[in-house]
Order: C-alpha cells, then sequence, then structure tokens
C-alpha cells in the first residue's frame, strides 16, 4: 500500500487504469490494487475522478492525493519555485479536491488525447476547468479546452492560472482566467 501511495504521490493528477498500477508496481493482482485503493480513498489519503462521458463504464481515473503537503513529503521535492509542471499537478489536485466535496466532478480525455483537467456537473450545467498554472498561457495551450466548450456547446470555461485574471472572447465563448489561490479562497 505504501508503494501505491508513492505512486500516485509522484504522478500526482496523472490518468490511470489498474493496468498501469499492476505494470508499475509489483502488487500480483488486480484484487490487491482494488483492495488497496479503496483503502486509500476511504481514509480520505487519495481521491479519484471519473471519465466524464456518455458510457456507463469508463475504466480510467485521475488519482491525486488529497493534501499537496502529503505529496510534497512522498515525492521529497522541498523546492517547488522551479517545478512548474509537478506545482501545476499538485494546483489541480488541490482544484479537485475542494471540488469533489460540492458535487459532480470528472476529467475529460478523447481517442486524440485532447483533456480537459475538470469537469464541474451542477444540476445541468457543465463547466470545463483547466488547470494552466504557470507565467505563460498561449493559446494553443486553450485548443483542448476550446474543442470541449464546442462539443458540448458550452459557453463559459475556467482557466485557473498564476496569477492571470481576466476575461477573454474566443468567438461565441467566454473564457475566465482566475488565479488558483482566489479560485481556492
Amino acid at each position: 500500500m505504501e508503494n501505491l501511495l508513492l505512486f500516485i504521490g509522484s504522478h500526482q493528477s496523472e490518468l490511470f487504469s489498474f493496468e498501469s498500477f499492476l505494470k508499475a508496481l509489483p502488487f500480483g493482482s488486480k484484487e490487491t490494487v482494488v483492495n488497496y485503493l479503496s483503502y486509500l480513498s476511504e481514509s480520505f489519503l487519495v481521491k479519484s475522478l471519473g471519465k466524464f462521458s456518455q458510457k456507463a463504464l469508463i475504466k480510467q481515473k485521475k488519482y491525486f492525493l488529497t493534501d499537496p503537503g502529503l505529496a510534497n513529503m512522498i515525492t521529497g521535492r522541498t523546492n517547488l519555485l522551479g517545478d512548474e509542471g509537478f506545482l501545476g499537478h499538485l494546483v489541480e489536485g488541490v482544484a479537485a479536491n475542494s471540488l469533489i466535496w460540492q458535487g459532480p466532478c470528472f476529467f475529460f480525455r478523447d481517442e486524440k488525447g485532447r483533456e480537459i483537467d475538470l469537469i464541474i456537473k451542477k444540476d445541468k450545467e457543465i463547466i470545463p476547468l483547466e488547470v494552466k498554472y504557470r507565467e505563460e498561457i498561449k493559446r494553443e495551450d486553450l485548443s483542448s479546452l476550446l474543442y470541449f466548450m464546442e462539443r458540448q456547446k458550452v459557453c463559459r470555461g475556467l482557466v485557473l492560472t498564476k496569477r492571470l485574471l481576466q476575461k477573454e472572447k474566443v468567438g461565441r465563448l467566454f473564457l475566465y482566467f482566475l488565479p488558483a489561490w482566489e479560485f481556492l479562497y
């Protein structure tokens, strides 16, 4: 179980299937992985997001630790200032953890690899949320978000940033850029 916790902490907010856990860690069986994930989830150490889909059964999930301090301890990272990638995964995990308690929350990924970090479902409204925790956000960084919004006929999307606070209109779509700290506040 410790190895599984270490693995999830080192691959915060990444996409997994049971097969990927079995390949990376010598657990022995799928049943063991299922049990260990259940124990970690029931102890509130690990949370998972299901895939946003019309299909009933989706095997892949995103896993993250509920406490970013635990992720730092597990990975041995003490200076995150030079590691924007890992810091972005931590921010995504913190955002997901705060949203999960408020209602259904998912992620999106299609067969072409287009991915949305978080999908919030509130009543009949769908709000896609991308975490871009970095200094500069380019238009191509938002291509998956814009694709999803067009496909799902969603007019508003949220982008969590490091510092940027603005509203941008792209055609008929509205993107709201919000610093992560403000979103979490």
